[in-house]
């Protein structure tokens, strides 16, 4: 019983059952009973209106705690899965093996505000607060239709995409780069500047825990590389375009865009 819909139907069948079983227990009573038919038929009427009357209360109690406790358990569900501060997904549900099952087409996106402790230091953590909800909104507002978003912790988020062109992929992470380099943030009336630096890999047959160590890898070449830059990691750069192909910086650390 999952909604208030599933409620009413459980509490119409079970009141139809009940009623069914009052008035069969009446009709076996009067058969061997039989006075006249007038009699019978009131005392028929008479067990409906009781056996609706006790049962529709009753049955409606019993489906409303059940429909409570699975509304429970669905929402501590959620906060298990669900970051406090952005809203967003946490780093538990990016590696639930059973939402990511293996699609060699997957790729792994990490973002890392850079120089996220400045901000910290010369705003202070309620302002640091700030950034990263609103850093999370203008993600969401460019990634989340494209797989599931998720703070990994601190000020780092990542992306697990299905089946998306890597071509798309990149303009998309490189259009992000350039919206929070370009338009400072208003966080309690006073403008922040930030840059995030992006690394992405492709899965194709490796494990999440290979995947991952590969977009980390592409998102230290960015780090390396000066920040504010998407890099990829070399699977994920020859499935490029040629115009959009990156200059290798590293065979290991992966290629860059800025």
């Amino acid at each position: 019983m999952k909604t208030r819909s599933d409620l009413h139907r459980y509490v119409a069948a079970t009141t139809v059952v009940a009623i069914s079983v009052a008035l069969s227990i009446d009709i076996g009573f009067r058969l061997i009973l039989f006075t006249t038919w007038s009699a019978t038929l009131t005392s028929w009427a008479i067990t409906v209106f009781t056996a609706t009357v006790v049962a529709v209360p009753i049955l409606w109690a019993i489906g409303k705690a059940q429909l409570e406790l699975w509304e429970a358990k669905r929402h501590v569900d959620e906060l298990s899965r669900t970051d406090p501060l952005t809203g967003l997904l946490n780093r538990r549900c990016l590696f639930d093996e059973e939402l990511a099952p293996e699609n060699p087409g997957m790729s792994l996106v990490i973002v890392d505000i850079d120089h996220f402790k400045s901000v910290n230091d010369s705003y202070g953590h309620r302002a640091g607060d700030q950034v990263l909800r609103t850093v999370a909104q203008i993600m969401a507002s460019e990634l989340n239709d494209w797989g599931r978003l998720c703070r990994m912790g601190g000020e780092e988020f990542a992306l697990l995409t299905e089946d998306i062109p890597p071509e798309l992929l990149v303009r998309r992470l490189s259009r992000l780069c350039h919206r929070l380099s370009s338009i400072p943030l208003v966080v309690e009336g006073r403008a922040v500047r930030l840059t995030v630096s992006i690394g992405a890999a492709i899965r194709q047959h490796r494990s999440l825990d290979e995947l991952y160590i590969e977009a980390d890898r592409a998102l230290y070449a960015a780090k390396q590389g000066g920040r504010n830059r998407v890099c990829v990691s070399p699977d994920l750069n020859r499935l490029l375009p040629p115009e959009l192909a990156m200059p290798a910086p590293s065979a290991l650390a992966g290629t860059c865009r800025q």
